[in-house]
Order: C-alpha cells, then structure tokens, then sequence
C-alpha cells in the first residue's frame, strides 16, 4: 500500500496545479482513492496509457481544490486597466509563406488600409480605438463603454456604423 502511494504521489507531483498546495496530498490521494472505485479501475494498472493516469489525476486534484476554494479564475478587471494604448498595425512587416497565406495577407492589408482611411476621415469617432477594443482584445460593449466613458448605446451605433462603412468600402 505504501509503494502504491508513493507511486500515485510521483504522478501528482507532476501536475501543475499541486505545487502551492501540498499540504491537500492527504484529500488528493482520498479523492483518487474514491474515483478509482467508481470507475472501477487502478491508477497503476499498467493497461491504462500515461496520458489518461495524468488527465485522471489532475481532474481528482482539481476537485480538491474546488472543495477546498483553491482554484480561481484568473479575470481581467475593467476597473485595473490601463489607459489604452494605439492600435498597432504590426502585419505590415508579414512575410508569406505560401499562396493561401499571400492572399490572406492581402486581405488583412485591405482591410488594415480601410480601417485606416476611416479612421483619418471621422477622427472624432474613434473608430480605430473602437475597432482594436471589439475586434482585436474582444471586449464587450460594457466594458469599452467604461473604456472610453461612452453610453453603450453609442459605442453600439459605432461599432455598426464602422462595420457598415467597412462593406461599403470593401464592396466598391
């Protein structure tokens, strides 16, 4: 039994999630010992691939920490963000590699230059900051509302009105 838990305790020391939480080996090695019998099935059986004994591990360490609050989403708060910064336009300097990743690039060089001539004609708009914040960092309207201290409603209105004017462009 002893050789048996210390094998299962090398396979645990693997994961990621158990460093910082060692001192859960005890309910981890119980959790283990529980799913074993529901699945009716031994962790050290030599039948059983490396990755499942892995994946099986880590999902009995993760509700260890679950029960035990130890596992957190990790969120990017509105309130805690920088002033943001202008948009960069770094696929400028992309070499292709092959025919699909040429033309694709050419359309990401299309669409880059639509957006900028947008942005040069309705500057009081902040089409471009708009854009990166939607489309780039994939922020709701919530949040760049609290962004740019707009109305949702209005950065709603802009987010279609520059679509729209992305088509017309692009169509003509």
């Amino acid at each position: 039994m002893v050789t048996e838990e210390k094998e299962i305790i090398k396979y645990i020391k693997k994961d990621k999630r158990y460093s910082g939480n060692e001192d859960l080996t005890d309910k981890i090695l119980d959790e283990i010992q529980k799913s074993e019998k529901m699945a009716e099935i031994s962790i050290l059986s030599k039948e059983l691939p490396l990755e499942y004994k892995e994946r099986f591990i880590s999902s009995c360490i993760i509700k260890v920490l679950k029960k035990n609050n130890r596992l957190f989403k990790r969120r990017n708060s509105v309130k805690n963000q920088k002033k943001y910064k202008p948009v960069s336009y770094d696929i400028m300097n992309y070499t292709p590699v092959n025919e699909k990743r040429e033309i694709l690039h050419s359309v990401k060089l299309r669409a880059v230059k639509i957006l900028k001539d947008i942005e040069n004609e309705y500057p009081e708009k902040n089409y471009g900051e708009i854009y990166a914040l939607r489309y780039i960092e994939n922020k709701n309207l919530k949040e760049i509302s609290t962004i740019l201290a707009k109305p949702e409603e209005e950065i709603a209105k802009d987010i279609f009105s520059l679509i729209e004017e992305v088509k017309k462009r692009i169509y003509n």
